[in-house]
């Protein structure tokens, strides 16, 4: 070999071993993990390959198969890609598997192979790297999509959007079961503008043409009609994004909302409390019009009380005035926006940012009925700050979230709390990070613990399954709420792997259908009470009637009467006759006629007598505690004391083994919706409680139904008529009871404040009657008993059978000059024109003569205020000659002979 070759020789050695350097240089620090191997045996590994299987050395790995480094599971098909590189296609090659480290954990790699032949071995070099992280994130996406697709179905809404330039269409799953189509191949802006209805098309398109000119967002309620032709109403949102040429929002189902929306337009008055009483800012307007018939300012007509702290005004600062004249400064805009919706009738419901108020809130307008227009505004203040702090696609998941109003939850199957949403913080006051990782009964009321558990247990067994049911869930400060859980089974799905469901809150729900039902059942006691009235009535006539004939007779009889037996054998027939008239009167308490004789006076000595008296001869203690500056009443002494005496005697019997019963006596002030019975205003409240036995809870509902009684000797009358003199002094009677505790009953009574009692003016109850005496009644048995009751007293008695006789009598005696002392008519005489009808035509002749009506039954106000009808005085049958006595010597100025 001459020597320039042997020169050219080492220079090319040289070279050669430089590159050798370079390249090994290069594998030695590369951050990819590479491996040579040569008929699928490791032949080299640089660092980055030894770190990423967990190997130390070079020679733990060189002379190994590289199929030791897959699962059995990829073997297969890595040979397989090996041999195609290294015969049908040398070129580089990409893919996915898996593989396995020292220690056996299992990743997910990229692959990259390639091959070469040297030195006529053909050798196949792969460049690794480790996608672990990539297909953990790549899985949590996946979850997350597949959450919010059932979010979408839970919520009924679903996102869009569109392209300006290529005006293509994107649709979500939800907005497809919305149309009730079929998921397809995205429908164009016509076809998707073309399922509004008539009425709504020109609004979405004038609002999607403002959004594409002018970058407008627009929130709309709007009406479709779906592929099947159903009609619905939806909620169209849309948003803006010029720079990037789209625009995009979100699509919901709100038919059932509006369904409640117009439910509750129909019964406006039916839920003016709960209207009042909202979180929400409400308020309602009268829509006052231009000369043209167009609005232009809207007149405060109603706002609840969180509206009032709102503003900082009153109800009788804004009631009956104009927005522009409470608030001048108010926007064009403002106007023209509620004109709108007071125009056409079609809802809006949009965001507002306040600059004075410094609040974000969410307001609805719509029509609930013609010519006015009502506003809800709710404060959205949190929502907005926990969605400016989120990214795009959870802001989108935390907004559906926030619009369905409900709190989301997923629970595994062991019954923990996976995840809940946000806002079980505005509505339960728990915090997300209070309740992850506890038992999702954790908080349900101990009362509906098994039913909750059961409720999941049976779900459980029914995949994709849903149901709805309700339970108590306990709040943060301890209180409870009503809500309704609708739980879907998802335990077979990967992405949830749990139930997902969502709590809606229904505890005004329940007080609304609890008062319901109260007022129901006092209604229907009423009712009851006012039936047997009618019945009460019929009768009641004609027995006292007959008991003041028995009455009457057996008084004279005992006056006349010389023979000791005789006066005493009378004297308990009396007394059995006055049993017999107590029950007749109770019975009449039910009637119309029971009306009660109303003075004003102080409650404390009627309450302490007639309990006193209630208790004499009993093991039973009374005690008292009594306002010192307790109201007056007006209020019949009689009835009132008929009240006490039989609430008293049911406590005194319900402690057969004696005790006490505790009576107060409070001024107390209701405001509207305290006592759905009673008008706002001052009261009285009576409380009497003994410490008995207590009533059972299947007794609660009957005890003021008439005749309803569990005493062997009752007759279920005391109770009924409670009530129904406490109903007839414009009160409310309740009760309250505990097994083995004692039962309390509370009376509410319109109070004053004051009052002017009158003087006493007790007659002598010595009563010496001259003159005559007009007595008119049809039942002959009582002109003559009355008659001579009268005649006792020392009156000429002339009779008469009607009204018509009377006046006759009455107009010959008064032509003769002779006048009568009294006159004494009944009420109501069978085809005559009664003590009314002749009372009236004789006044005209005469003021003066005294007159006195009775009557055994009247459903008039005659015997209450006998003065407006032209008498002087009144008288229920029956009475006894004290009653009549009495009543003479008040009215009676004693008449010439």
């Amino acid at each position: 070999m001459d020597k320039s070759n042997e020169v050219d020789l080492k220079k090319a050695k040289e070279k050669a071993e430089e590159s050798e350097t370079k390249f090994r240089a290069i594998l030695e620090n590369s951050r990819d993990a590479i491996g040579v191997s040569v008929k699928g045996t490791h032949v080299f590994c640089n660092p980055a390959y030894l770190k990423l299987f967990g190997f130390v050395d070079n020679n733990e790995l060189v002379g190994t198969p590289i199929l030791d480094r897959f699962p059995k599971s990829h073997r297969d098909q890595i040979f397989q890609n090996i041999q195609n590189r290294a015969t049908v296609m040398p070129s580089p090659s990409f893919y996915e598997s898996r593989c396995i480290k020292k220690d056996g954990t299992e990743f997910d790699i990229d692959m990259n192979v390639a091959t070469f032949e040297l030195k006529g071995e053909k050798y196949s070099v792969g460049i690794i790297r480790d996608i672990t992280a990539r297909k953990q994130a790549e899985e949590a996406l996946r979850i997350s999509k597949d959450m919010l697709s059932e979010t979408e179905k839970i919520g009924k809404v679903g996102g869009w959007s569109f392209n300006i330039d290529t005006m293509k269409q994107t649709w979500t799953d939800e907005v497809y079961r919305i149309h009730e189509l079929e998921i397809s191949p995205n429908p164009s802006i016509e076809q998707g503008i073309n399922y509004y209805t008539a009425e709504s098309r020109p609004i979405i398109e004038k609002a999607v043409k403002r959004a594409i000119e002018f970058g407008e967002e627009y929130d709309l309620d709007l009406e479709i009609i779906t592929a099947k032709g159903n009609r619905r109403a939806v909620h169209a949102i849309g948003k803006a994004d010029l720079k990037n040429r789209r625009i995009y929002g979100f699509f919901q189902d709100i038919t059932d909302r509006k369904r409640t929306e117009e439910a509750l337009r129909n019964s406006e008055e039916k839920y003016r409390l709960q209207f009042l009483n909202m979180n929400s800012y409400n308020s309602l307007y009268e829509v006052v019009t231009d000369k043209d018939g167009k609005p232009c300012d809207f007149r405060f007509i109603m706002v609840n009380h969180a509206y009032e702290k709102y503003v900082g005004k009153t109800a009788d600062e804004l009631i009956g005035k104009t927005l522009l004249e409470v608030y001048p400064e108010t926007e064009q805009y403002w106007i023209d926006k509620m004109a709108e919706v007071a125009t056409t009738g079609v809802p809006s419901w949009f965001e507002n940012y306040s600059k004075v108020m410094n609040t974000h809130t969410e307001i609805n307008l719509f029509v609930p009925q013609k010519g006015q227009l009502a506003m809800t505004t709710g404060n959205i203040d949190d929502r907005k700050k926990a969605e400016n702090a989120l990214r795009v696609r959870e802001a989108m998941h935390s907004k559906m979230i926030s619009n369905i109003g409900d709190v989301i939850v997923i629970i595994d199957q062991n019954g923990i709390n996976r995840y809940k949403s946000p806002n079980i913080e505005k509505w339960f006051g728990w915090t997300p990070e209070d309740v992850l990782g506890r038992s999702a009964f954790d908080n349900v009321h101990p009362d509906d613990l098994e039913k909750g558990q059961a409720f999941i247990g049976a779900l459980a067994l029914i995949p994709s399954g849903s149901d709805t049911t309700e339970v108590r869930y306990r709040c943060k400060d301890g209180t409870y709420k009503w809500i309704e859980i609708t739980i879907v089974n998802l335990l077979h799905d990967t992405s949830i792997n749990g139930f997902l469901g969502n709590y809606h809150d229904i505890t005004e729900k329940k007080k609304a259908e609890a008062e319901k039902e109260k007022m129901d059942h006092q209604l229907n006691q009423m009712q009851k009470l006012e039936s047997l009235g009618v019945f009460a009535g019929g009768i009641a006539h004609d027995f006292n009637n007959l008991l003041q004939g028995i009455f009457a007779s057996i008084e004279l009889a005992k006056i006349y009467s010389k023979d000791e037996k005789s006066v005493l054998s009378l004297s308990k027939a009396m007394e059995t006759l006055g049993r017999a008239s107590n029950l007749s009167q109770q019975l009449l308490t039910f009637a119309k006629g029971g009306a009660p004789i109303k003075k004003a006076g102080p409650l404390f000595p009627i309450l302490a007598d007639a309990a006193k008296f209630a208790l004499s001869g009993s093991q039973v203690l009374c005690n008292f505690s009594i306002d010192d500056a307790l109201w007056n009443c007006n209020f019949d002494e009689n009835q009132l004391s008929q009240v006490i005496d039989n609430i008293v005697i049911n406590g005194q019997q319900a402690m057969p083994l004696g005790g006490s019963i505790d009576i107060s006596a409070r001024n107390i002030i209701l405001n509207d919706g305290d006592k759905f019975a009673l008008k706002a205003g001052k009261y009285i409240k009576i409380s009497i409680k003994d410490h008995g036995t207590g009533i059972p809870a299947e007794h609660m509902s009957k005890i003021f139904d008439p005749f309803f009684t569990t005493k062997s000797k009752g007759h279920g009358l005391g109770l009924p008529t409670c009530y129904s003199i406490i109903s007839r002094h414009d009160g409310l009677i309740e009760v309250e009871s505990e097994i083995g505790k004692g039962s309390v009953f509370h009376i509410y009574l319109p109070a004053i404040e004051t009052c002017s009692l009158p003087k006493s003016n007790i007659a002598n109850i010595e009563h010496k009657g001259r003159g005559r005496a007009l007595l008119m009644d049809d039942e002959e048995v009582l002109r003559e008993t009355i008659g001579e009751m009268l005649k006792y007293f020392g009156y000429t008695v002339i009779t008469a059978s009607t009204g018509e006789e009377a006046v006759k009598i009455f107009e010959t005696e008064k032509e003769k000059g002779n006048d009568f002392s009294v006159l004494i008519f009944d009420l109501t005489v069978p085809g005559s024109i009664g003590g009314i009808g002749a009372i009236e035509q004789i006044r005209k002749i005469c003021k003066s003569t005294p007159a006195i009506v009775i009557s055994g039954y009247s459903e008039k106000g005659v015997i209450t205020n006998p003065l407006e009808y032209g008498f002087t005085a009144s008288l229920n049958k029956p009475f006894n000659l004290e009653s009549l006595r009495s009543i003479l010597s008040k009215t009676v100025v004693p008449a010439s002979s």
